[in-house]
């Protein structure tokens, strides 16, 4: 996003969404997916910053959420089949 970024910069009266071919491959087929619907690089860098009101919902980009786990239920209620790993995200 930081290289399409800088290039919007660089293109003056033009950008990247003036471009008539979008290519990516894995992460950057989601960038230019987005940018062949008509959303801007701002926007999109906006959405990942969790910037709100704008016309992409902000994107949490937290990794590990496991808070939606129950371990200590999982575990007999002591949550000793839990790995250290686990205890450490769960907390």
């Amino acid at each position: 996003m930081g290289a399409l970024k800088c290039l919007d910069d660089c293109l003056g009266g033009q950008g990247v969404n003036d471009f008539d071919l979008y290519f990516g491959i894995s992460a950057g087929a989601v960038v230019t997916g987005l940018m062949a619907a008509g959303y801007s690089i701002d926007e999109f860098m906006a959405s990942v910053a969790g910037v709100e009101g704008g016309r992409l919902e902000p994107i949490d980009m937290r990794l590990f959420r496991l808070s939606h786990l129950d371990y200590p239920a999982q575990a007999g209620g002591s949550g000793a089949g839990r790995s250290s790993a686990q205890r450490r995200c769960a907390s």
